[in-house]
């Protein structure tokens, strides 16, 4: 797992006498490890299997056609239903999260587990204000409702 950080840089070039200002942004990337009991989490999720751990809990959920299986399976952390991941075949086609009201280290990392295994997706916070970026694209970061499903493509 990786942790984008942003840094902007200042270039002073000088060509004719002119000075010109260009600004560039650097992605630095930071290792994370994830916490045994979400990569236990993310694999029950990649594997359609339901799990059971402490406060959190995942329910699959399989329907559709032999030709087209379909299903989602429900991250659960203290009973708060906080993800739903949509399978379409043998691929995760979307990935909803809800922080259900809890603004919390441990709902923050569960859902942030879930969005960089099967997204570009993480979630960060800064002034208790959640925030959304993808940190594979340089992009303005999107606040992150409470309480509120937010949808994101896998």
């Amino acid at each position: 797992m990786c942790l984008r950080y942003n840094i902007v840089i200042s270039l002073s070039e000088s060509i004719s006498g002119l000075r010109i200002l260009t600004t560039q942004t650097i992605n630095i990337y930071k290792h994370i490890t994830m916490r045994k009991i979400e990569a236990l989490m993310c694999d029950a999720i990649r594997n359609r299997k339901p799990f059971k751990s402490g406060n959190t809990e995942v329910k699959p959920v399989t329907y559709g056609h032999n030709d087209h299986i379909q299903g989602e399976t429900n991250v659960y952390l203290h009973n708060n239903w906080v993800a739903k991941i949509t399978y379409y075949a043998d691929r995760v086609d979307y990935v909803n999260v809800n922080n259900c009201g809890w603004q919390s280290s441990t709902t923050k990392s569960r859902i942030n587990s879930i969005l960089r295994t099967f997204t570009e997706w993480a979630v960060y916070q800064k002034a208790h204000t959640w925030y959304s970026y993808n940190y594979k694209q340089v992009a303005h970061d999107a606040l992150f409702p409470n309480s509120e499903w937010v949808h994101f493509k896998a």
